[in-house]
């Protein structure tokens, strides 16, 4: 974002979108860049993220994973750093360290507030049946969420909420 704004040092908006991974990565910049003077002047406008496993993958599997899989060094292997974050793994030795996941959903921390600074914020989860990220780590929602296994028994609970838009009738009537 700062070499594209040496190129064209007129852009005055930012938006940011990511899917799965990528929802993380942007909110990432988006703090990164939160005060930054050489960012100071642009507006802005949306974050939107898609299936992004903003709490994690260790309570938010689609089925219950053992915890051997989970709390040893076996995601590492597989995948390194980022399963170790997406497992909440990688909080620090010092007792007040959180893991990377945790203080990026906290609002009163500079994810939280790099989040707030955007005119527009969007989150899409999929209500029932997404394998790869269900929808509690998707949506942010904590209360009751767990396995995506079991969304399909909550779903009509968040359905009846006001405080969200949701853009399938079926699941919304409980039909799906």
């Amino acid at each position: 974002i700062r070499k594209v704004l040496l190129w064209h040092p007129r852009l005055r908006t930012l938006s940011l979108v990511g899917n799965s991974l990528g929802g993380l990565y942007a909110r990432a910049a988006a703090a990164e860049l939160h005060h930054d003077d050489a960012c100071d002047h642009l507006q802005r406008q949306v974050l939107l993220t898609t299936g992004c496993p903003h709490l994690g993958v260790r309570r938010f599997t689609y089925l219950p994973l053992p915890s051997f899989l989970t709390m040893s060094v076996i995601p590492q292997f597989v995948a390194g750093r980022t399963a170790q974050e997406l497992l909440l793994l990688d909080a620090g030795t010092d007792e007040m360290a959180l893991p990377l996941l945790v203080t990026m959903s906290r609002p009163d921390l500079i994810h939280g507030r790099a989040l707030c600074s955007f005119r527009h914020r969007r989150i899409y989860a999929n209500l029932v049946g997404d394998f790869m990220v269900p929808f509690g780590t998707a949506a942010i929602e904590t209360e009751g969420w767990g396995a995506g296994v079991g969304d399909g028994r909550q779903a009509g609970r968040f359905t009846a909420r006001g405080d969200a838009t949701f853009r399938d009738a079926r699941v919304c009537a409980g039909e799906a």
